[in-house]
């Protein structure tokens, strides 16, 4: 399953006005610069409507995915909006066709290179909110056990909303 025309329909069951779909994969090693990757068929998606996709990785995978949409042409419509999370990928269609989750690795591929893929359709409308993640850290570059150390952050929203609160707390576990 590594073309358009090889691609595995995802196979859905309805949540309301949204479709939802989960399958496992492997992403294996790449053999003679053959550059593994996983093709999914979406089927016929319709304007107005959002395709959210996320891979979580079992326990044991090695995998360090990258998730793409693309579009019946084979070309790339979204990457993953979250420059902190490449496991995410987001596309509000703007065309009815026929559009595809591609699943590749930027490192941890071959046999434990396993994925879970979880896929949700559904009206733009009901697919809105804040995706929040750190996109900067600022640590000491030392320190000492006992010594009081600063640490600063900071917090990007990559999503398609606000968040519903105006302030929220944060903490750090060491």
């Amino acid at each position: 399953n590594d073309s358009t025309n090889g691609a595995d329909l995802l196979t859905y069951s309805a949540s309301g006005n949204q479709r939802n779909a989960t399958v496992a994969g492997t992403i294996m090693s790449g053999e003679s610069g053959n550059v593994d990757e996983d093709y999914f068929a979406l089927g016929n998606v319709q304007a107005g409507e959002t395709v959210f996709s996320r891979v979580t990785l079992p326990s044991g995978s090695t995998l360090r995915p990258i998730i793409e949409i693309r579009n019946a042409a084979n070309a790339v419509v979204s990457i993953n909006p979250n420059p902190t999370d490449a496991s995410i990928a987001r596309y509000d269609i703007q065309t009815t066709g026929q559009y595809y989750v591609v699943i590749l690795g930027q490192g941890g591929q071959g046999p434990d290179g396993q994925y879970l893929l979880d896929t949700t359709i559904g009206p733009t409308s009901e697919l809105q909110f804040a995706d929040l993640s750190v996109t900067t850290i600022t640590v000491p570059s030392s320190a000492s056990s006992g010594d009081t150390i600063a640490i600063q952050w900071t917090a990007g929203n990559f999503g398609t909303a606000s968040t519903d609160v105006s302030t929220w707390f944060d903490r750090i576990v060491l």
